[in-house]
């Protein structure tokens, strides 16, 4: 696995296909940011026209998982409205909430747990991206609020667990100690 990394990093390099240990290894990128890669074995001599496609095949990668990417920011900016107006005004229109929460595929009829991250503030804005990133393709949701970050798991896990296991991944994305506290 860390040869097809250092692969992909060369390939990102030089913005072409590169072959490694019998494997042609071509980054995914948007811009310099790789958001994966593509490795193509069994076909150690890639000739030109071929390889073009391959490196072709990189770019149409990179736009879908952008595009995935660019969905589940949108859905999660969404999800995380309802989150803000439901921390700053629930009682507003109580009706209406839960309506939108069902629309969005959130049961606000039933209990949820609820997780408060925390960071540095040098590394704050770094946090609502990790949040959304370690909360990617489950269901749930995240949104900042009054200087911290707030997700909404979805599951059934322990509020202490949940807190533990967030706080470690995010921790890790961020690049600094977060804090996170659940209930």
């Amino acid at each position: 696995a860390a040869a097809v990394v250092r692969a992909a990093e060369d390939s990102r390099a030089t913005a072409h296909a590169v072959l490694h240990d019998g494997r042609w290894v071509c980054a995914a990128l948007a811009g310099q940011e790789m958001l994966g890669s593509l490795v193509l074995s069994g076909r150690p001599d890639l000739d030109g026209p071929d390889r073009r496609l391959f490196e072709r095949s990189s770019v149409v990668t990179s736009l879908l998982l952008l595009l995935r990417r660019s969905v589940a920011e949108t859905e999660n900016r969404v999800r995380g409205d309802l989150v803000t107006d439901l921390l700053t005004a629930p009682d507003r229109d109580p009706v209406g909430l839960v309506a939108r929460g069902r629309n969005l595929g959130v049961d606000l009829n039933r209990p949820h747990l609820v997780l408060v991250a925390s960071t540095e503030a040098d590394v704050r804005e770094r946090l609502a991206g990790a949040a959304v990133q370690y909360l990617f393709g489950t269901g749930s949701v995240s949104a900042e609020h009054a200087g911290t970050v707030m997700l909404v798991p979805a599951g059934g896990a322990t509020p202490g667990g949940a807190a533990r296991a967030a706080a470690e991944q995010l921790t890790h994305l961020v690049g600094a100690p977060v804090t996170v506290a659940g209930a």
